[in-house]
């Protein structure tokens, strides 16, 4: 592939990446709606611990079997399959993979279920029998989330490989309007258990928006029937089974800390998952679109002999994402605190609950931009069916967090926990960057170190000036009065820094400027496809 044509294939990425981002900004502020809405209605304490804790076993049968690891699998046996003219097989070999997931996951929530008395002390040592009791029921509804999640992410995977976003974008509007309502109509009078059937059936909605599309956009054909015969079958369970076990490390270390904010003072738990989720936002906005459609487009590569384009669209992503993240976290920074309390002081959130948030997304804003490079990092591995060295990293990762957090938690508090985090982020995509450029000579590091040095000097400035913008727009606005000062003092706040880092890139011309400018007008330009 020639230069320009690879700058062709990366604008088409990223312009496709770009009308994604329009979808999931949807979902990602309806995402901050429902944290604000659940904290509101349960308040930050023992009671948002329960709710959160129960999540820690299905979410763990989840990553364990499906998850994340069936785009990283399925994705690139669809691909190879349709490239090759053998579309009727992929879908077979798709329905293989659909039927032993139902059935595996079937298996180990009956399981989970059984075990679950004895498994809720184990997860949350610091909790009394009350609320074990509770976490126990919550945790044997919640059981059936995973099986409706894993089938819809098989049905994302089919849309997104015949290059098909919208239905996959909308599922997780569908899973989070559903929530919120279940915590505005159902908390009131049956309590966490209301909210418990709340969230099992938004996860059934997120399977059941995709079927129409799948059957008719992507012209899937189901087979009732597991035929494990297929070479390409066995092959795409081969490179599940090494995925799903890196993504279960990872859910592994939230129920490692699950088990150390249970030690700590009640609304721990809580507080950590909503700092979490506000911090998932500029990740859900722009890093995970383009991953999302990043991985089909590197899997055609690959599968094409493309190995130069391949190495400059990772390149790209990974300048790109540089330039966006880097800012973000450091302007984040310098207001953390008056971001949580925009984002969930209401009901019955108090000051001590926002304190306990704002110091647990302080910390994690340290991860922002390496968790962005993992996102495009570990997607190239899976575009060329190695998925042994992203799980060799994300387990040394889970390693680094729990001894970090085990160490610190003591001392730091919420802080400790976050620490934990961001140390394995930065391992993870430390071993990520040199196992890439190992393999693939052609990607300058020299250059990227160099481009993200730059970036992180001007987010600095921006980051400076920023804080100085928010100080006398608060003063004039006077931010304390409400949530529309408070909002209007963080937006120009934001604005400012922004601008500032614009122009410092414009000054210094900077070539990620452009890319970006461009993809904002492509983006506006066309609509999802």
């Amino acid at each position: 592939m020639s230069e320009r044509d690879a700058r062709g294939a990366a604008r088409d990425l990223a312009r496709a990446g770009m009308l994604v981002t329009g979808a999931l900004m949807v979902s990602r502020v309806l995402g901050w709606v429902r944290v604000a809405v659940i904290a509101a209605s349960l308040g930050i304490g023992r009671e948002l611990d329960v709710y959160t804790a129960a999540f820690r076993i299905p979410d763990f049968l989840f990553q364990l079997v499906a998850a994340g690891a069936l785009a990283s699998a399925v994705i690139p046996t669809i691909a190879a399959l349709v490239a090759g003219g053998e579309r009727a097989r992929a879908w077979r070999v798709v329905s293989t993979i659909a039927n032993i997931l139902l059935v595996s996951l079937a298996a180990l929530a009956a399981a989970a279920f059984l075990a679950a008395p004895a498994l809720a002390p184990l997860i949350a040592p610091g909790f009394g029998a009350e609320a074990t009791a509770r976490l126990v029921e919550l945790t044997r509804i919640l059981l059936l989330s995973p099986i409706f999640l894993a089938l819809s992410a098989v049905a994302t995977s089919v849309l997104n490989s015949a290059g098909r976003f919208a239905a996959s974008v909308l599922a997780p509007i569908i899973y989070n309007v559903v929530i919120i309502g279940a915590a505005v109509a159902l908390v009131p009078t049956f309590g966490l258990a209301g909210l418990a059937w709340g969230t099992v059936a938004g996860a059934a909605g997120t399977l059941l928006v995709q079927l129409a599309p799948v059957v008719r956009q992507a012209r899937f054909v189901y087979t009732p029937r597991i035929d494990v015969r297929d070479r390409e079958a066995r092959r795409t369970l081969l490179l599940l089974g090494p995925r799903a076990i890196g993504m279960a490390g990872g859910q592994l270390t939230l129920v490692v800390l699950t088990m150390l904010g249970s030690t700590l003072e009640p609304g721990a738990i809580g507080a950590f998952a909503l700092a979490f989720t506000i911090f998932q936002i500029p990740l859900g906005t722009i890093a995970y679109p383009l991953g999302i459609v990043a991985l089909p487009a590197l899997s055609e590569r690959v599968a094409a002999g493309g190995i130069d384009g391949y190495v400059t669209l990772v390149t790209r992503a990974l300048r790109l994402l540089g330039f966006a993240m880097l800012p973000i976290a450091a302007i984040a920074a310098g207001v953390a605190g008056e971001v949580v309390d925009l984002v969930i002081h209401f009901g019955r959130v108090g000051e001590s609950g926002i304190a306990l948030t704002g110091t647990a997304f302080l910390g994690l804003l340290a991860a922002l931009p390496t968790e962005a490079m993992i996102i495009v990092l570990s997607r190239a591995f899976f575009a060329a069916r190695n998925t042994w060295i992203p799980v060799a990293a994300a387990l040394a990762s889970v390693v680094v967090a729990v001894g970090t957090a085990t160490l610190l938690v003591g001392s730091a508090g919420i802080l400790g926990l976050a620490l934990g985090l961001v140390a394995a982020s930065w391992v993870e995509a430390a071993i990520l960057l040199v196992a890439f450029r190992v393999r693939h000579a052609q990607l300058g590091l020299l250059g990227l170190g160099r481009a993200h040095a730059w970036y992180a000097a001007a987010a600095a400035i921006a980051a400076i000036v920023a804080d100085h913008a928010y100080d006398f727009a608060a003063g004039a606005v006077g931010a304390d009065r409400g949530v529309l000062p408070a909002a209007l003092a963080l937006a120009v706040a934001g604005s400012v820094g922004v601008a500032t880092y614009v122009g410092l890139a414009a000054a210094f011309r900077v070539p990620e400027l452009g890319s970006s400018l461009r993809l904002v007008r492509a983006g506006l330009r066309r609509g999802v496809a």
